[in-house]
């Protein structure tokens, strides 16, 4: 592990050196990865910038760019500090898709974040802008460009923007298929492209969704949702289902209005991806309003016994 780290530092990591990091990071403890990382601190040679050293500037920006970057796993509510250190930390090492890794000399200023399954990053961009990427999404740009005001991003998964507000300079999102041009807004976007279609819900400010096939653009406002078949070029433009739960994700409750006990059951296996069984014959014909979170199935599991008086079996 220490020579991994060191490599990484030097900026030595060949592909499969990459891939054993990555396999050691999903499985050493939090505590463990703390005090590696400390005594590789410890031991590296300190560097002396003078005031006129021309590198002093953007390596300073570098570090303040990735100690910005927080990222977190799909369940952290209750870990203690020393795994707030440690997760302080992971994201120096889980940048794995860091462009440089396989292009070193191609473009320095190229800056890449991936999140696997069930992980969750917020990143922070030079603008002030945040983008809260969910797992297995994507979000990549090139630093020197946008500091210069070209905000132009790529983009794929899912992840909710909260874009800082500048009218001369545009922020545009790539993304399979489609181009999101905003001012200064707050929206989630899912873009896969495994997926038939792309979701724009818009929160706050207006949207131009572009779309790449047929070449139309449709305005977007506060509380509507855009979506843009991929088949045909089309973008429909509608008021969300309250219980669509489109920003789940995001605020970490699945809310319900008047919800009988077999759709909150639905909602909860598609969003936790797990089969709940239902014991026994007479079940309550209450309905449920309100929240859950969605990041303890145990906790929704109890509460929606309490609310329907049923028992409920997990299976995943």
């Amino acid at each position: 592990m220490k020579d991994l780290i060191r490599k990484y530092r030097e900026n030595k990591l060949s592909r499969e050196d990459l891939r054993i990091l990555r396999d050691k990071l999903q499985s050493i403890p939090p505590e463990d990865l703390n005090k590696a990382v400390l005594e590789d601190w410890e031991n590296y040679p300190a560097v002396n910038y003078d005031d006129d050293n021309p590198h002093k500037e953007k390596t300073l920006c570098d570090i303040h760019h990735l100690l910005k970057i927080e990222r977190k796993g799909f369940s952290n509510s209750f870990r203690n500090i020393s795994r707030n250190v440690a997760a302080m930390l992971l994201p120096v090492f889980m940048i794995a898709t860091i462009y440089y890794y396989t292009h070193p000399a191609a473009n320095p200023s190229f800056m890449a974040v991936t999140t696997e399954k069930g992980e969750r990053a917020s990143v922070f961009l030079p603008d002030g802008s945040r983008v809260m990427l969910n797992g297995s999404s994507s979000i990549s740009y090139d630093a020197d460009a946008f500091s210069r005001g070209n905000r132009n991003i790529e983009f794929s998964g899912e992840a909710f923007f909260n874009i800082t507000k500048d009218p001369r300079h545009p922020f545009a999102v790539n993304a399979t298929g489609l181009k999101v041009t905003v001012m200064g807004t707050k929206f989630n976007l899912k873009a896969v492209r495994k997926d038939p279609e792309a979701v724009l819900y818009l929160k706050s400010g207006l949207v131009s969704l572009l779309s790449e096939k047929s070449g139309k653009n449709a305005i977007v406002h506060p509380g509507e949702k855009a979506v843009l078949n991929y088949g045909n070029g089309h973008i429909s433009i509608s008021q969300p289902d309250q219980n669509e739960n489109i920003l789940a994700w995001h605020t970490k409750k699945l809310s319900f209005n008047d919800e009988d006990l077999y759709s909150v059951i639905s909602t909860i296996e598609k969003y936790y991806g797990c089969k709940i069984i239902v014991e026994g014959a007479n079940i309550d014909n209450s309905i449920f309003t309100g929240t859950i979170p969605t990041d303890n199935l145990q906790l929704s599991i109890d509460v929606i016994e309490r609310i329907f008086n049923v028992r409920l079996k997990i299976k995943k």
